[in-house]
């Protein structure tokens, strides 16, 4: 079954459904309505049963009439039981056709009441019209029958009272019943009429309940839509890695994210609505500010793109930013504000100094460093240090590879050195070979080569040292090592020299003063003997003080030990 045949099925199962529903509760409001008119009549007819004939006389005793009777009794017969189904089931099919029954009977009654008047046949056209509020025409079935059969009945056995006449025309009951019917076609077909007009209202209604679902469907889907467009928008709006604002043309703020409040030192992004631009920037900034000067004035053929501005935040740290903005138009293409926004690169702007530094140092730098594709082993980027000391041509590093100065060394040999130096858990080759310049010349170096990727590809870095110098430094310290080892030989051998001639020096130096102080006593002795105050009796006193002042005592005990030691061999 198609979208089309499914729609349309079901626009006629609601169409029914009103249909059924609309019907229904004309059914119930005729109900009630036909209750009142039963009560109404059962009063009516009470009403002229006594006006008319209220009493009936034998003799000289008079009685109420039979028709007083009939009236209170059979009318309340009529309208009792309808009008309590009317109540308590009001709309049913059974209800609808004792109804019909209770108020045909009811013309029976009035026309019997009123004695057969002509006028009072009148009755039955009404009921039969007001049956038609019904829109059922299954209703008319049990009138149409009951009042007919009612004619016929009392037309034989009491003329009287139907017509008001004693002896009628044989076919006047069936002339009474072929106007009723006459009058009831008419009313089924304006019935079916109602039915079908009652029909289009609720195939209308359902079409117009369908589409207004539909319109309904479609802007809660849109609603949807656009909240969750809003949604996304502001969580890019809060997330995104710059500061956001917007203003009105008069230059109050309408807006910003989260990024914007945090960099002004503001609690919360509400915080900046209807502020202004001086509220939040420092003076400075706005007079040398171009992002501050474009949202006071903005131009709608102008925009700001990527112009580096200095800000200072919250603390008053001046801040590099990248700034833009543009003007906001609406549906029509009036300017209503302007757009602005600006990314903090500070950081990124002294990481981008520090690298330009780094690359300078490295691209200066007197060591050799190259780096080489890893597959073709062509070189990709050398520095300074490595052109100048190979002899390179700058612009034709891309033809040459490193079997090209690496003496005796292909690339098949490199790859498979590097191969097994990368399979170790170091990670990294390291060797030391021979540099061969453009000239011919060579020198040694030490290469270090690790893996590494440059502008995506995988690269092998190599950085050279170039170890002529210290090759040179080895062998001046091997020649200062020899000298070194010849002087300590040389100290050694003195050494053993200068030892027994250091202890014959102080054994010479020892006797030589021992000689002398010898020498001075003796010189003092004689001077003692020849002395006038020498005698006898201060003789020994003289001698011990001589003795003692030149200290003869140790002289004489350290003197020969010493001349043994000089003879020892």
């Amino acid at each position: 079954m198609s979208e089309n045949e499914i729609e349309t099925s079901s626009q006629l199962q609601s169409a029914d459904d009103l249909f059924a529903e609309h019907l229904q509760s004309r059914q119930i409001n005729a109900d009630r309505a036909l209750s009142v008119v039963l009560a109404l009549q059962w009063i009516f007819a009470v009403a002229c049963a006594i006006w008319i004939s209220p009493y009936t006389w034998i003799g000289s005793q008079n009685l109420v009439h039979i028709h007083v009777w009939s009236s209170l009794i059979g009318g309340g017969m009529l309208t009792v039981f309808p009008v309590f189904l009317a109540i308590y089931f009001p709309g049913q099919r059974m209800t609808r056709m004792i109804m019909a029954l209770a108020q045909m009977q009811f013309s029976a009654l009035l026309i019997h009441l009123m004695g057969g008047r002509i006028e009072s046949h009148f009755h039955i056209f009404g009921s039969l019209a007001f049956l038609a509020f019904y829109k059922d025409p299954w209703v008319f079935l049990p009138a149409v029958s009951v009042v007919s059969l009612d004619h016929l009945i009392r037309s034989l056995f009491w003329p009287e009272s139907v017509f008001g006449v004693l002896s009628p025309e044989p076919l006047r009951a069936l002339e009474h019943a072929a106007w009723v019917i006459f009058e009831t076609v008419f009313l089924i077909l304006g019935v079916r009429q109602n039915r079908r007009s009652l029909w289009e209202l609720a195939k209308l209604q359902s079409s117009l309940t369908q589409q207004r679902d539909l319109l309904e469907q479609r802007v809660r889907n849109r609603t949807s839509e656009i909240e969750q467009q809003r949604r996304i928008l502001d969580t890019v709006l809060q997330r995104i890695p710059a500061a956001v604002f917007w203003r009105d043309n008069d230059g109050n703020f309408m807006g910003c994210n989260e990024m914007f409040s945090e960099f002004f030192g503001l609690k919360t992004p509400e915080d900046i609505i209807g502020k202004r631009m001086n509220d939040i920037i420092p003076p400075n900034d706005q007079t040398t500010n171009r992002l501050s000067s474009f949202c006071d004035s903005p131009d709608e053929n102008v925009e700001l793109v990527n112009i580096e501005e200095t800000l200072h935040d919250f603390s008053g740290d001046c801040r590099i930013v990248l700034t833009g903005a543009t003007s906001l138009h609406d549906h029509e293409g009036n300017c209503f504000g302007t757009l602005g926004s600006f990314l903090d690169i500070t950081t990124l702007k002294n990481a981008e100094s520090r690298a330009k530094s780094l690359a300078n140092l490295i691209q200066e730098s007197p060591n050799e460093l190259y780096i080489f594709d890893s597959e073709t082993y062509h070189l990709v980027e050398a520095n300074t240090g490595f052109v100048r000391s190979l002899g390179l041509d700058p612009d034709n590093l891309s033809n040459v590879s490193p079997q090209d100065f690496i003496q005796d060394c292909s690339n098949q040999d490199l790859r498979q050195r590097i191969s097994v130096a990368m399979s170790s858990p170091r990670g990294r080759c390291a060797f030391d070979t021979v540099h061969v310049r453009k000239d011919g010349t060579t020198f040694p170096v030490h290469v270090d080569i690790h893996r590494s990727t440059f502008e995506a590809r995988p690269v092998f870095v190599a950085f050279c040292t170039d170890l002529s110098d210290s090759q040179a430094m080895e062998r001046q310290l091997a020649q200062a090592q020899k000298l070194e080892s010849m002087g300590q030989l040389a100290a050694g051998i003195a050494h053993e020299i200068n030892t027994p001639m250091q202890c014959v020096s102080g054994n010479v130096e020892y006797l030589t003063m021992s000689y002398e102080r010898i020498f001075q006593f003796t010189d003092g002795l004689f001077e003692l003997l020849n002395s006038p105050s020498f005698s006898a009796d201060t003789a020994g006193a003289q001698l011990d003080a001589l003795a003692q002042k030149h200290k003869y005592n140790v002289l004489r005990e350290q003197t020969p030990v010493q001349s043994k030691r000089l003879r020892k061999p």
